[in-house]
């Protein structure tokens, strides 16, 4: 049951990007994706619970899938508005729980991802997130993906997430100048690993990703990924 909130609305922006692609491996069915490219936002949840992991991940993402971003050109009022959806989840999946409206225990990472232009023509790309989900960013000036999200886990440990559990008062948030020719990936840790073996490197990453037919690259991560768990990935081309 989501908790009904007041919500601001606007006008529709531009679509701010070329293409993308999503693809998914179920495996506990605890990962979630969202594309809004109306907003021309992204996200990926991955569930986690003893009980029910998935319930937090539906909230979120049906949440994000009707929330009504505020029309901005500022990266910093962005970010801010990504926390807000953020938190609003949070609360959500707490107060069902504490009424009786669903698990007692349940959560979720979280990559929450926009992109807006500015008044002067600049594009960004703007996040928030909590957890150990990731998102990366490549530029051809760079030539490799990194990772601009933190991962909030110690030897294999979650230490922040959304929901039932978590103490967390913060999220993290950023905000990056994007260009033409620019990529942006969002991945749950199944994709990614987070442990020993399981770990695939930003460069295993970037090779996959450029040496993709368009469109292929995000099933080519999913198939890349070695780690037994639900595997989500989003590529979104600039």
């Amino acid at each position: 049951m989501l908790t009904e909130r007041h919500l601001d609305t606007g006008p529709t922006p531009e679509q701010l990007f070329a293409s993308y692609s999503v693809a998914e491996k179920k495996v506990r069915d605890d990962d979630r994706h969202v594309m809004v490219p109306e907003f021309n936002v992204f996200a990926v949840f991955d569930g986690i619970s003893k009980d029910d992991g998935s319930y937090a991940a539906d909230v979120a993402s049906e949440f994000v899938g009707s929330y009504h971003f505020k029309d901005t050109y500022d990266a910093s009022t962005t970010e801010s508005n990504l926390i807000e959806c953020l938190d609003y989840i949070d609360m959500t999946i707490k107060d069902n729980a504490s009424m009786g409206f669903g698990p007692t225990s349940s959560g979720t990472t979280a990559v929450l991802a926009r992109i807006i232009e500015d008044n002067n023509g600049q594009k960004w790309l703007c996040g928030a997130s909590a957890g150990d989900s990731r998102l990366y960013l490549y530029s051809p000036k760079s030539g490799c993906f990194k990772q601009l999200t933190t991962d909030e886990s110690r030897a294999d440990v979650l230490q922040n997430w959304l929901g039932s559990g978590s103490e967390c008062s913060e999220f993290q948030s950023f905000s990056q100048a994007i260009s033409e020719g620019d990529m942006i990936v969002l991945v749950t840790d199944g994709v990614t690993g987070d442990y020993h073996d399981d770990t695939i490197a930003e460069q295993a990453i970037t090779d996959i990703v450029l040496s993709s037919q368009p469109g292929e690259e995000a099933q080519n991560l999913v198939d890349l990924a070695t780690k037994d768990d639900d595997r989500t990935a989003i590529v979104i081309n600039i």
